[in-house]
């Protein structure tokens, strides 16, 4: 049996001094999906966002690609990728494939959980998130990141994704962004794309079908890519230390059924092969209404193809990316000081997918 959970927004600060309240105060909506009988021992708990990194999963579940490697999965959504960590180390989830965030590197240097895989990167050429303005803002003649001087600009958590997307844009421009009175932490997506429309803010990152749906709406405008800017590895699977010590099989399992959906993902959106036979044509855009209904707000078959993420094939992790994020955040006093790469990845499942 297979069955998703829907977990509302909480208070990221309230989650890191009690992580309990995740499991004791959510509000739950269960839909459940038919699926073969599996053993109690094989079923995994994954904690995602409805975006691409958990869309590309999804792909592989729906071509029963799990199934062909003993893994029941029971996927529990939330708003936040620092939710999902949370939820991993504190027990609610077994796996978690979202954001790399602060709160995910705190929690790996408390020994809860490891990051086993890389996931989504943002890469020049491959627009996973944009830089989205206000309309106030665009009518005052800005048009590229490089002009965003001393904005406000909104995220969904301190130290989440956004926030570090955003720094690492005010670092290469010397833009003055991180200033506290110039964050606004907002909670989730759904409350930064109603700041920026209102007015509230004058800035965000959103990933690039978001900012698209914004822009068509007149609610925004987006003047730049993030990959085309800062390159970096933007999320990741990790799992708990828990289950990394208890159930390391399954958890290899786990793995490589993510990595074959990766590749199946990679066939249809990046489609190395250049095939353009009708089957293959066919075949994709099945894929695509698959991994729209996932996505939330929901996207057509059209929007999926047309808005691809990179993701490596053998779910490669730039570690490079990695020590040089952690840095950031102990410079901001963010991670505790001595974490490090060591602390944060399982190096015996990290070895064998990097190149070289």
């Amino acid at each position: 049996m297979m069955f998703f959970r829907t977990v509302n927004s909480v208070s990221f600060i309230a989650l890191i001094l009690f992580p309990l309240m995740l499991l004791a105060t959510a509000n739950l909506v269960v839909r459940f999906l038919p699926m073969t009988a599996a053993k109690e021992e094989q079923v995994v708990r994954l904690g995602v966002l409805n975006l691409g990194s958990a869309s590309v999963l999804h792909l592989g579940h729906d071509h029963g690609i799990f199934q062909e490697h003993g893994i029941n999965l029971e996927v529990i959504t939330f708003e936040t990728a620092q939710q999902v960590a949370i939820a991993v180390a504190s027990g609610q989830a077994d796996i978690g494939v979202a954001g790399i965030t602060a709160g995910l590197y705190n929690l790996a240097g408390q020994n809860k959980l490891k990051v086993i895989a890389g996931s989504i990167r943002e890469r020049e050429g491959w627009p996973a998130n944009a830089y989205l303005i206000s309309n106030k803002l665009w009518n005052s003649g800005i048009r590229h990141p490089s002009e965003l001087k001393n904005v406000s600009f909104g995220v969904t958590d301190i130290g989440s994704t956004p926030h570090y997307m955003m720094a690492m844009l005010s670092e290469k421009y010397n833009l003055g962004l991180l200033k506290e009175e110039r964050l606004i932490p907002l909670g989730s997506i759904v409350a930064m794309k109603s700041a920026l429309a209102s007015g509230r803010i004058d800035s965000v990152v959103l990933p690039e079908y978001i900012a698209h749906q914004l822009e068509g709406s007149g609610q925004g405008h987006i003047i730049g890519y993030v990959g085309d800017e800062t390159p970096w590895q933007i999320a990741g699977i990790f799992a708990s230390s828990k289950i990394l010590k208890s159930r390391r099989v399954i958890v290899k399992k786990f793995l490589a059924a993510s990595l074959d959906s990766a590749r199946l993902y990679r066939k249809y959106f990046i489609n190395e092969s250049h095939d353009s036979s009708s089957d293959f044509e066919n075949e994709k855009v099945k894929s695509a209404i698959t991994i729209g209904k996932f996505i939330k707000p929901a996207l057509n078959a059209e929007e999926v193809i047309r808005y691809p993420v990179y993701i490596d094939a053998n779910g490669e992790l730039d570690t490079e990316s990695i020590r040089k994020q952690i840095k950031w955040y102990q410079d901001n006093n963010m991670v505790k000081k001595g974490i490090n790469l060591l602390n944060v990845i399982d190096d015996e499942l990290i070895k064998p997918l990097q190149k070289g």
